[in-house]
């Protein structure tokens, strides 16, 4: 479902209020960091998902919590071979994160 379908459901199309647009940025946030996850293993930059995390932290115009049924959403559709790339590459965000990263990132990294 892209965005526009979005606003078509949430009946905000002629006039989207401010909790509106911050669940769909929200929303666009969790969907691109999954994607991020789920680049193959040995294509993998946890770099990458960083600066997504990052930018989701700086964004105005996000919801104060984390969309977990977005994020479950995206990991229920994927194959047994993309969810072992997911997982892996979870594993080495948190590494990664643990290693060289500021605590702001790592609160959100364990929640994923």
């Amino acid at each position: 479902m892209n965005d526009e379908d979005l606003l078509v459901l949430t009946k905000t199309m002629e006039s989207p209020n401010e909790e509106s647009i911050k669940y769909i940025s929200t929303k666009k946030f969790m969907k691109d960091i999954c994607k991020s996850l789920s680049v193959k293993v040995t294509d993998y930059e946890e770099k990458d998902t960083i600066d997504l995390i990052e930018q989701y932290i700086e964004n105005e115009s996000k919801m104060k919590c984390i969309l977990y049924s977005e994020i479950s959403n995206y990991v229920f559709h994927l194959d047994e071979d993309r969810l072992g790339t997911f997982i892996s590459n979870v594993d080495d965000l948190l590494g990664y994160t643990l290693k060289k990263v500021s605590m702001k990132f790592l609160k959100i990294v364990e929640k994923l």
